[in-house]
């Protein structure tokens, strides 16, 4: 009988073998699993509550600070930016009133993940630096014309289709005059839009791509954008599913332009459809009085 002793493996050596596999595949998985836990748990925020001090938002908030700890333990520096980033959006929804409307803790959120970066010095791994503009070719504008389109008739069907939900806006814009809405309705699809691509298209989906692969993390990015309208506009459930939709398109837009501005140009688009809604319902109060 001859046996073949070079196919002879101890038991020890494949014990070994497995370790190493393991552990060199443990910082990958933490790598993927991190950002993709922060994103996760701030995208539940609309659904449990986004104040931190109490209730579900609280629960939240005690969440991603011990992600952004783990991240710190692991020593992932991007991790612990991107979770610094979504605790200090989280902590400005305990500001009074006046000063917790989205897109400003969105603004603290951003001014915060710009500050940390000396500290979290290491690369999130975006293709380009994360607040780059892009280019703007035939072919985006192309892209730009039918995703405002097809944004805007969405949102024309669903504000025909579904009872009013514009009412803090109608209240906040009556007794204003003419001008001042119209510079204060400026601003805000101008500003609100840019705070969102930036966070989302920019900072999230940069983390995510580096951390899960693009196609996964054009579909997270998406989802946590959804659910960010739970109580916005367009509202509810269908809003979540309409607006997920759109940062999905809104998202392959910013890869295929290389940047935030083709998408910035078209999300100011579609806010400045829901702008009119709230200008046409403030009008119809003013001559219902």
């Amino acid at each position: 009988m001859v046996v073949a002793l070079d196919a002879y493996v101890p038991v020890a050596d494949e014990a070994s073998a497995t370790e190493r596999a393991l552990a060199g595949r443990l910082p990958a998985l933490g790598e993927a699993l991190l950002p993709t836990c922060l994103v996760v748990t701030v995208s539940l925020a609309p659904i449990f509550g986004d104040d931190p001090l109490r209730g579900g938002g609280r629960a939240i908030f005690l969440a991603l600070v011990a992600l952004s700890l783990l991240a710190l333990a692991l020593r992932r520096p991007a991790s612990v930016r991107l979770g610094l980033a979504l605790v200090a959006t989280i902590s400005s929804f305990a500001l009074p009133w006046q000063l917790c409307w989205w897109p400003l803790p969105g603004v603290v959120g951003l001014g915060v993940y710009l500050l940390a970066k000396p500290v979290c010095a290491e690369a999130a791994g975006h293709a380009a630096p994360w607040w780059w503009l892009g280019r703007l070719s035939r072919s985006e504008f192309a892209a730009i014309a039918g995703l405002v389109a097809v944004a805007g008739s969405a949102l024309l069907i669903f504000h025909g289709l579904t009872p009013p939900a514009l009412g803090l806006g109608v209240r906040l814009i009556g007794p204003l005059p003419a001008w001042s809405v119209v510079v204060g309705g400026l601003a805000f699809v101008t500003v609100n839009a840019a705070v969102e691509e930036v966070f989302f298209r920019a900072v999230i989906l940069g983390h995510l791509r580096a951390a899960i692969g693009t196609r996964p993390a054009l579909l997270v990015q998406a989802v946590g954008f959804g659910l960010l309208n739970l109580h916005g506009y367009p509202y509810g459930l269908v809003g979540v599913a309409l607006t997920s939709v759109y940062g999905l398109m809104l998202g392959v837009l910013r890869l295929r332009s290389g940047g935030l501005l083709a998408g910035w140009i078209a999300h100011v688009a579609a806010d400045s459809v829901i702008f009119l809604f709230i200008l046409q319902a403030a009008g119809a109060a003013t001559r219902s009085t």
